[in-house]
């Protein structure tokens, strides 16, 4: 069996999404942007990569210990913009300010999936964002109308392990736990 692609992940509240979803709809079309399916869109927490199943429950194990401290915290938008630099840019991010809990979690969740992957090495801290849209030719990128942004902000009370699967092309992700933030 083939190993399995994990991450620890985020979900947008409903109201995020339609409002995403307007914003996308209302920009003309641009040579080269292919924009994510709304069905994709979530904040990546901590990327495991790929994980032999059979250490899957293992995995969560660890999570369920590791994130039984874990507070509801809120994640505030900072901006939409093209990253991961303006000059040299691959993709459109919704990106939010950092938040100390956010970071606190990826701190308690390194150490322990060490256990299971001892060779595995965070590359950077982590930017909270939703991926909107992958840039393959950045030539019309002018015309993007970006939005203005106000403090706008989102309660996370819940934490989820996705895998992503590719199936015909496409990729998604399912949604394979969930931990509540008390």
């Amino acid at each position: 069996m083939s190993h399995l692609r994990l991450f620890l992940g985020i979900s947008l509240p409903p109201d995020w999404r339609k409002s995403i979803q307007q914003w996308i709809e209302s920009q003309p079309p641009i040579n080269g942007l292919h924009w994510t399916p709304a069905a994709n869109w979530h904040i990546t927490q901590y990327f495991f990569g790929n994980i032999p199943p059979e250490m899957l429950e293992n995995l969560k194990a660890l999570l369920t210990l590791g994130l039984k401290d874990a507070e509801p915290f809120s994640l505030e938008l900072d901006q939409f913009c093209l990253a991961p630099q303006a000059s040299r840019p691959r993709m459109i991010w919704a990106r939010f300010h950092r938040h100390p809990v956010f970071q606190s979690v990826v701190e308690q969740v390194h150490p322990l999936f060490l256990q299971i992957q001892p060779e595995h090495q965070m590359r950077h801290k982590p930017i909270p964002h939703i991926t909107l849209a992958r840039i393959k030719q950045p030539n019309e990128l002018d015309q993007i109308q970006w939005p203005l942004v106000s403090p706008n902000s989102f309660p996370i009370t819940e934490l989820i392990l996705f895998q992503s699967v590719q199936e015909e092309g496409r990729t998604h992700y399912k949604p394979l736990h969930s931990w509540i933030l008390r």
